[in-house]
């Protein structure tokens, strides 16, 4: 794992299903869908089992992004999902915590998060375009062709364009191909172990903010 330069400000590209979360949240919507469910009810369920299990790596997720983003680095949540309401709601219940830890500042960055997602079930996606939110359709890139690298790029320019610049980018996933993509596209990666209960991951990005 690369230590990066001091100077360097690095846009944090976070997985969502069980890098994020502890169930695969994506399978568990589709289920309650083909179940009979409505895609709003199933996605207040879903919130639900959020609002129960909390992230993974509980209060140690809402600790090392606060220092994370007090060190001036961003954040973006790069998911193959229909739902990116998810991450939002996720994300959201960070915002008491960064308080909590001093960041309160640097909220925006989960009260108004950047998902850049797409695009496993076209049919189940929002009807209406929500906000702070960027879809990566089929027609741009078959699915895992590239893993989230076109997720990552689309994240970059977008903050070049809002006036943020990020000199690099560093994945945080749990599918080991997704990583070893970034990897060889010069982004910087740690993976997210299949154990739901190791956060290795948060140790290796809290050593990150520590060589600053």
């Amino acid at each position: 794992m690369p230590t990066p330069k001091s100077t360097q400000r690095i846009l944090l590209c976070l997985d969502f299903d069980l890098t994020l979360t502890q169930t695969h949240l994506f399978r568990y919507v589709v289920d309650m869908i083909n179940g009979g469910f409505s895609r709003e009810d199933a996605l207040l369920r879903a919130i639900k089992l959020i609002d129960q299990q909390g992230p993974r790596g509980g209060e140690q997720l809402w600790e090392t992004l606060a220092i994370w983003l007090t060190q001036g680095h961003g954040l973006v949540v790069t998911s193959y999902t229909s739902f990116p309401e998810l991450p939002i709601a996720l994300l959201s219940r960070g915002v008491a915590l960064l308080r909590k830890h001093g960041a309160r500042e640097y909220t925006r960055w989960l009260s108004r998060p950047l998902i850049v997602f797409g695009d496993p079930a076209p049919h189940l996606n929002p009807v209406v375009s929500v906000p702070t939110t960027i879809l990566i359709s089929q027609d741009d890139q078959v699915h895992g062709g590239d893993g989230k690298n076109t997720h990552i790029s689309t994240a970059l320019k977008y903050f070049q364009d809002q006036g943020q610049h990020f000199d690099q980018a560093l994945l945080i996933d749990d599918d080991p191909r997704n990583i070893e993509l970034a990897k060889e596209a010069g982004y910087l990666t740690i993976l997210a172990v299949s154990e739901i209960e190791d956060v290795e991951h948060l140790t290796h990005l809290q050593a990150y903010v520590s060589h600053r």
